[in-house]
């Protein structure tokens, strides 16, 4: 044993909040949230782990925590170790959890719980799983691939905030066989925000298309001439339309997310995460873009009960509390 004085800071920018202290503590939090006397004791708002919707094979096992960079309410987006919870006894949406998982951090170790109120009907993952899967376009765009023999398998579902929307991403990998060849490739990207249900080859492309825009990111940019920058640079031409912003944040947006990738197969996970915040930041824009009462949505398709839209007041808002000490508890 040595003191964490002696750790270099090469390695200490590779170390992560670890996830059995958090699985832990997200048990004992499903309880120990509850603040009243009376409450506590008769159990009726204690919260629950959900079942993983994408294991078929077994019933109860319960959905694992996921590393993600998350930008929550009022606060810069950050690589965070996340879960959800879901009431007793129902499947909507309880709270969104997520630990800051970098050490470097001044605030590593601290919890932030985003808390609906007990009496909303905000989908939870169970459900919107379902919804994704039952979804027109989704349904039409895999039963090409079951049709030829493929088979197609559904990734993790992964929770995040996103201004005051709720934003559920789930990969799309199809396989053919079971032979030792057979290996399964990335072919899409599901992804659900507010009311509408995305899906594409790419998580830009996805989001794209749940947004309402039929052209593809990269052709409007080409269009547009000012697919990166933060200005839009439109000085001595016409003012940029929400249509030409929106297009260009998704663009910024997919920039970082690329340079993160390439950080991430070279080993840069400082880079990789400096990226990843970036692109995050973006899509909250564009997020807030969208939301814009002037410009409508052009696909409403429906995925249950969900947060509201940015740019209205929520009747079942999210309500953070900063309820952990700084380095955990137990």
């Amino acid at each position: 044993m040595q003191p964490r004085s002696e750790i270099s800071p090469e390695l200490l920018a590779h170390l992560r909040y670890p996830e059995d202290l958090f699985k832990v503590q997200r048990a004992a939090l499903s309880t120990y949230h509850i603040t009243d006397p009376k409450t506590f004791y008769g159990g009726s708002e204690n919260w629950l782990v959900p079942e993983d919707p994408t294991v078929t094979t077994r019933a109860g096992v319960k959905q694992p925590p996921f590393y993600l960079t998350v930008q929550l309410p009022e606060g810069p987006a950050q690589f965070s170790l996340t879960s959800v919870y879901v009431p007793q006894s129902r499947q909507n949406l309880a709270s969104f959890m997520a630990v800051n998982a970098t050490r470097q951090a001044s605030d590593y170790g601290k919890f932030t719980v985003l808390e609906l109120p007990s009496n909303n009907a905000v989908s939870g993952p169970g459900q919107v799983a379902n919804a994704m899967s039952n979804d027109p376009t989704v349904s039409a765009e895999l039963l090409k691939y079951k049709q030829s023999g493929t088979n197609a398998q559904m990734g993790n579902l992964l929770t995040l905030p996103l201004g005051d929307e709720l934003l559920y991403v789930q990969p799309v990998y199809t396989f053919r066989g079971s032979g030792t060849g057979s290996y399964p490739i990335l072919q899409f990207v599901v992804l659900s925000i507010g009311d509408d249900v995305g899906i594409g080859t790419s998580f830009e492309e996805a989001f794209a298309q749940a947004l309402g825009l039929s052209e593809s990111v990269e052709e409007e940019t080409e269009t547009n001439g000012n697919g990166s920058g933060e200005g839009g640079n439109n000085q001595g031409g016409p003012k940029e339309t929400d249509e030409q912003k929106l297009t260009r944040f998704l663009t910024n947006a997919q920039t970082k997310f690329e340079e993160a990738q390439t950080a991430l197969e070279e080993g840069r996970l400082g880079d990789y995460q400096a990226a990843n915040e970036q692109g995050m930041a973006w899509l909250g824009k564009a997020v807030a873009c969208a939301s814009s009462p002037l410009r409508p949505h052009r696909r409403p398709t429906r995925v249950g009960n969900t947060i509201p839209p940015v740019n209205r007041r929520p009747t079942a808002h999210v309500q953070a509390r900063q309820i952990l000490g700084k380095r955990g508890w137990c």
